[in-house]
């Protein structure tokens, strides 16, 4: 005689649910891992926008209390002011035009253009508030 004994409706559910935590579980430590990945980048940036916020303010402190100097070196406005937003060649000489402004704001921002001769040398520089950007 034999028997038509069927897996009972537990058994086969406790199975299924098993093997559910089994596959969701490597997906959620992956999809945990991404998640804290986003993250740790979005804290980077932010770090590094406001740094970039805080060298444009310097700039500005800088322009209008009237610390800019001509023979002001290229290299000494990159380490105080960090990099334009802007890198422009001069047309003659091999100088270059730098044009800082707030990294965030796109429209309505003061702007400061800085101009350095072939030499890398600051000869002159031009500030606009931000209700003169036209």
């Amino acid at each position: 005689m034999t028997s038509s004994r069927q897996p009972s409706v537990y058994g086969l559910w406790s199975i299924v649910y098993g093997l559910f935590l089994c596959g969701c579980s490597g997906l959620n430590s992956q999809g945990l891992s991404a998640l804290e990945s986003v993250a740790g980048s979005q804290a980077q940036i932010g770090r590094y926008v406001a740094g970039e916020q805080k060298k444009f303010q310097r700039l500005l402190n800088d322009v209008r209390a009237k610390r800019l100097h001509q023979g002001m070196l290229k290299n000494e406005a990159l380490a105080r002011y960090g990099d334009p937003v802007i890198q422009e060649p001069v047309s003659s000489g091999g100088g270059k035009i730098f044009l800082y402004r707030d990294p965030v704001q796109y429209f309505n921002t003061d702007r400061v253009y800085l101009s350095f001769d072939g030499r890398g040398r600051l000869y002159e520089w031009e500030y606009l508030p931000a209700g003169d950007n036209g």
